[in-house]
């Protein structure tokens, strides 16, 4: 006959076994990982900049800022990670035996697909800055080096 001492007993057991198999489950996973963690860190930082410079574009610009448009960072972020992780997947898998024959970066279509990612979001970065500044990064650039070639110019007669 079971006692109400001897089911709590087991249920003890069960959470042991459930919680040494949950963590060796997460440290499977973060084993496998592991050589895109910089990866997908860099793909996270640039989500989070993207939401930073289209909040700071929105309090500029007066626009409201709601917690339904923040709210899709969660779902961008949870995207734009596991599209790398799948591809990592295939790429480790499927694809990487035949593109080391041809180049010899490893991981070279996850690090295609991450640069992909990374590029849309800086080019938001750069939409966000443009609409409040009027001028884009390039834009920046482009005077920066006008600037230093003018500089140069300055300097070359001098010698």
């Amino acid at each position: 006959m079971l006692t109400m001492e001897h089911i709590l007993e087991q249920l003890i057991y069960l959470k042991l076994a459930l919680k040494s198999s949950s963590t060796r489950l997460l440290m499977i996973i973060s084993a496998f990982i592991a050589p895109i963690t910089g990866i997908m860190v860099t793909v996270g930082v640039c989500i989070l900049a993207d939401t930073i410079m289209g909040i700071w574009k929105a309090k500029k610009l007066k626009q409201e800022v709601t917690s339904r448009k923040l709210s899709q960072i969660i779902s961008k972020m949870f995207l734009y990670q596991m599209t790398v992780v799948l591809i990592f997947c295939v790429d480790t898998f499927i694809l990487n035996d035949i593109i080391q024959q041809f180049f010899t970066v490893p991981l070279f279509a996850t690090k295609i697909v991450a640069l992909t990612l990374i590029s849309i979001e800086l080019f938001s970065i750069d939409e966000n800055f443009k609409a409040v500044k009027k001028k884009g990064f390039w834009d920046y650039f482009k005077e920066l080096t006008a600037r230093a070639k003018d500089v140069k110019d300055k300097i070359d007669p001098l010698k």
